[in-house]
């Protein structure tokens, strides 16, 4: 039976509460993985900031340390090194250094617009000195709210009462938040939103190791300037995180957030989708239309007739937004659209935006926010109350079932590490992957900038975004971070968006659940 008192003039719910808020423990949230599940580690107010890690066989580290977020999640897609727009989607292709270019920057995306900001003006700025855990009351025993990442600033509200925070005192952070202020400091820089941009919308560039083809890497780039002999590091499907990209002594130079050098002629880089989906607010479909986009690479042929042997009279570029006549043309060949400005295509060369059903029951306000995934055509679309807002294409999962229901996101995470389940017969471990939103167990949308081939089912099950896609409904879904967190879970207070997953037009259970507080 849970109680619910007022704290801060919030409502909060929970059996934390009931009693006399005996230390108990709650249920932990198990967030990870596409393959296989692990409990996130306890932690205190304030702990030191785990550094993006990467595993050889001359530099093994403890499972838990090589997530960026104290968590090891399996997942997603094995990934592939992504490509051009334009090239084959299957096809790794080496990038190589370009050293007669300009290479300090490399706006290959745009960013996010940040979130408005918060109606209440700030008391103070802080930077935690260390990785600090934000609770839904200013009590250590707590269940967790979010955690900021060490270094980043935060807006303080108000300085309130609480308990277990003898030095420093708890501070109201907005947003159902409270935090100790033992282990941090006042701030020096506005707080800003995660995960902070690099590259377009992604925090890191990402490289891996070529196949066979150990790389090398110096402990600093003093090391690597005064030509210190390097480690050399291999493992087959392992992805690298960098925090910055530039020339140095000559060559390109990668370096890690632990300072680490590596070469980028030594790698492959990975050059992330340029796809994106529709806003529908800004273009809406036109009435008696279907939006389509094509998905036959190189090009998808546009023929006279519905018929393969008919004339071929156009072709059109892989990922191309087009309109066709929503009703099928079934022929002996096949099944075909028409194109709204003439010719026919087959339907396996396209996916379509189809009607979106409205959500089975009555709860749905005009003016809230869910999102629809239909399986079948590989879409997702945004929804606020009954009207798509935004629509895209996705890759969910082939060599993992994703689960079908309606869901609530329960995490949010700036950005989480992802690894393969021990033997797996496709092993790989991403270092960082960006924009992840966990609905179901270990089952999250996530940003997938190792590939290009959203409209297909590729992934272990998790439904993959494409970068500027993942950022932007990201921005738009519950629940909702605070600048400066680097994850944020759902409570009574501020529930997680809406999910539902289906397959074309089936009806799907309602698979939501009681919202599951964390501890530690």
């Amino acid at each position: 039976m849970s109680a619910a008192i007022s704290v801060q003039g919030r409502r909060i719910r929970s059996p934390w509460i009931s009693g006399v808020l005996p230390a108990v423990g709650l249920l932990a949230l198990l967030m990870p993985a596409c393959d296989h599940a692990s409990a996130p580690p306890t932690t205190t107010e304030s702990e030191p900031a785990p550094a993006l890690l990467d595993v050889t066989q001359d530099e093994r580290v403890d499972a838990e340390r090589v997530s960026a977020m104290r968590l090891v999640v399996s997942d997603a897609s094995a990934p592939a090194v992504a490509t051009s727009r334009l090239d084959p989607p299957a096809t790794v292709a080496p990038s190589q250094p370009a050293l007669d270019i300009d290479v300090e920057f490399e706006p290959e995306l745009e960013p996010e617009d940040e979130p408005l900001p918060s109606d209440r003006e700030p008391l103070e700025l802080r930077t935690a000195k260390q990785h600090l855990t934000v609770r839904i009351a200013p009590d250590h025993r707590a269940p967790i709210r979010a955690r900021i990442a060490s270094g980043e600033a935060f807006e303080v509200f108000e300085r309130v009462q609480g308990r277990g925070c003898s030095v420093g005192g708890w501070a109201d952070v907005g947003n159902g938040g409270f935090v100790c202020l033992s282990r941090t400091r006042p701030a020096t820089q506005a707080p800003r939103m995660m995960p902070v941009a690099r590259q377009g919308v992604l925090p890191f560039y990402f490289a891996r190791n070529r196949l066979d083809q150990p790389a090398r890497r110096w402990k600093s780039m003093r090391s690597y300037l005064r030509g210190d002999q390097p480690t050399m590091v291999y493992e087959l499907g392992r992805d690298y995180a960098f925090t910055s990209r530039r020339r140095e002594g000559g060559q390109i130079v990668l370096t890690d957030k632990r300072g680490r050098i590596m070469l980028e002629r030594d790698l492959d880089r990975m050059r992330p989708s340029r796809f994106e989906g529709r806003d529908l607010v800004a273009e809406p479909v036109p009435e008696g239309e279907q939006l389509a986009w094509t998905v036959d690479w190189p090009r998808t042929a546009i023929h006279a007739a519905a018929d393969p042997e008919a004339k071929s009279i156009a072709t059109l570029d892989y990922h191309l937004e087009i309109f066709v006549r929503p009703e099928p043309l079934r022929t002996a060949s096949g099944t075909w659209f028409e194109l709204t400005g003439g010719g026919f295509v087959r339907a396996r060369d396209i996916r379509r935006l189809q009607p979106v059903e409205p959500l089975a029951d009555d709860e749905v306000t005009a003016d809230e926010l869910w999102i629809d995934v239909d399986l079948d055509q590989q879409v997702l679309t945004v929804v606020r109350g009954q009207t798509p807002i935004f629509t895209t294409l996705i890759s969910s999962g082939l060599k993992g079932p994703t689960p079908r229901g309606v869901f609530r996101i329960n995490k949010k995470e700036a950005f989480g590490s992802m690894t393969s389940s021990p033997g797996a017969s496709e092993a790989y471990a991403v270092e960082a992957v960006p924009y992840v939103q966990y609905f179901h167990e270990g089952i999250a949308l996530h940003s997938a900038y190792w590939h290009d081939r959203f409209g297909f089912k590729i992934s272990h099950g998790c439904v993959n975004l494409s970068p500027r896609d993942a950022a932007h409904v990201y921005s738009l879904t519950g629940p909702h971070a605070s600048k400066g967190w680097m994850e944020v879970f759902e409570d009574e207070g501020d529930l997680g968006t809406r999910v539902r997953v289906h397959e074309g037009r089936e009806v799907v259970a309602d698979r939501r659940g009681p919202v599951v507080y964390v501890e530690g």
